[in-house]
């Protein structure tokens, strides 16, 4: 340890010290769930459990919280090293609370604490979601709070939950894989491949979701063809739709947007009351067209 964090220590022993107590990576460890639920209750704690194991893995490191690809939170903690009585008694039933079969019994009080999000002035910088925005430490775990469940990553690597697979969805022969990279800038992104030409790719595109209620693509221009005769109309490869007014109650959507970069690239975004959603297609061979499907909440 340098002389610059001797000072740093000295001056403020409990920040020093119960922060790097926390520091290290975390895992989702999935803890068992109360039988006796309601079906409200079932429906919060399934959604709790999915945001974890989406966000998996945690880091704790020079006073943040980081979910790496997602966001970050500045931390940090309520109580120094010199715990009061009261305190040690606070920690005491959050050992017995949280660890119904004795898990935390041996756990000390240095390595015990409660962290915040402090605010911070890095525009650039995404926050996590508000539920990673207080949490307790208890030992190898940091035990967080989702619509009245527990969340708990540990540091004990054996005793992470399995990392889940991602999650594939169809659009009729267009197949998707979540893109969890770049959650980071967005709500949802897919990946999907479609094994034949572009126009085939925009078809089957069309076929899925021309009729599909409240799928934002129900006034899509009906083939590749269409949508380039638009284009010369506009003297642009690039033009708007406006949907008629009868339509945005069925669809969900308030104007489409195409885009012709090439002939073998083709955009088209779904603008809709509460967010867009951009569809991307490039053909690579007359065999394979590549898609991402983006979207983002307003």
């Amino acid at each position: 340890m340098n002389l610059k964090i001797k000072i740093l220590c000295t001056v403020s022993l409990f920040f020093c010290f119960s922060s790097f107590a926390a520091e290290g990576t975390y895992f989702f460890k999935n803890i068992p769930a109360r039988n006796n639920l309601n079906a409200q209750e079932l429906e919060y704690r399934d959604i709790a459990f999915a945001e974890a194991l989406l966000k998996h893995q945690l880091v704790i490191k020079d006073s943040t919280l980081i979910i790496p690809n997602f966001c970050i939170n500045h931390i940090k903690p309520k109580y120094g090293s010199d715990k009061s009585f009261s305190d040690l008694s606070f920690f005491r039933q959050l050992k017995k609370f949280y660890g119904k079969h004795g898990e935390y019994d041996a756990v000390k009080a240095d390595n015990m604490n409660v962290f915040y999000q402090e605010p911070s002035d890095n525009m650039e910088e995404r926050n996590c979601p508000e539920v990673y925005s207080e949490f307790y430490q208890l030992g190898p775990d940091l035990i967080f709070k989702d619509n009245g469940f527990s969340v708990v990553y540990t540091s004990n690597k054996n005793l992470a939950a399995p990392v889940p697979p991602k999650k594939k969805s169809y659009i009729g022969n267009i197949v998707c894989t979540e893109d969890r990279k770049e959650l980071v800038q967005y709500d949802l992104v897919d990946n999907c491949t479609f094994n034949g030409p572009l126009e085939a790719a925009y078809k089957e595109f069309y076929n899925v979701n021309k009729d599909s209620k409240g799928s934002g693509w129900g006034t899509l221009l009906p083939n590749i063809k269409t949508i380039s005769e638009y284009a010369k109309k506009h003297k642009s490869n690039k033009f708007t739709i406006n949907v008629p007014s009868d339509n945005k109650n069925a669809h969900g959507e308030n104007e489409i947007i195409y885009e012709q970069p090439t002939a073998k690239q083709l955009n088209i975004t779904s603008v809709m009351s509460g967010g867009q959603t951009y569809v991307y297609f490039n053909e690579e061979s007359q065999d394979n067209v590549t898609m991402k499907i983006i979207y983002s909440a307003d």
